[in-house]
């Protein structure tokens, strides 16, 4: 599972003391559609509703495993190791953790939209994967790219960390 790691030097603090006792912030931001818990190396730091964020402080210089779990289970919905240097600051972006796979199957080129946002042309015969969908509901519409035709559409609700498929026929 992927998140974005961003570090700004922009906020670097002037070392006062020696750079080892220097500690540092990491925001994080969750889009991931439901609310997180979010542990580091292990320890339970913050819950964080969906798009929002939350703070962790004073984490030390060295590396650190961050994982993010829906809040109240054990279902993972992030990990990863961060490299933290000594007076920066850091944002974590947790997303959805989920992909979407679409087969087509139809007999042409479909022009594919994601809840009223174009996505992608498909060629027949072909698939096209959706990452970092955020868990919910996301609703899927295939049009002929030849005259914009709807042939086909789904819901599609993401509740656990998997692949969903569609294939779409005529």
């Amino acid at each position: 599972m992927l998140g974005i790691f961003l570090f700004s030097f922009m906020s670097c603090k002037s070392p006062s003391s020696p750079e080892e006792n220097l500690t540092t912030t990491v925001t994080v931001n969750n889009v991931s559609g439901m609310t997180v818990d979010v542990f580091m190396d292990g320890t339970f730091k913050v819950s964080i509703n969906n798009e929002n964020s939350g703070d962790i402080e004073n984490v030390t210089a060295g590396s650190h495993l961050f994982d993010a779990k829906k809040t109240g289970t054990e279902m993972l919905v992030f990990s990863a190791t961060m490299d933290i240097d000594p007076g920066y600051n850091y944002t974590l972006v947790i997303e959805g953790p989920s992909t979407v796979t679409v087969t087509n199957n139809y007999g042409e080129t479909l022009q594919l939209t994601v809840d009223g946002t174009s996505w992608t042309d498909l060629d027949d015969q072909s698939k096209a994967t959706l990452n970092k969908v955020p868990f919910g509901v996301h609703n899927l519409v295939a049009a002929k790219k030849s005259d914009s035709t709807i042939v086909a559409s789904t819901s599609i609700d993401v509740e656990e960390v998997k692949d969903y498929g569609w294939t779409i026929t005529k």
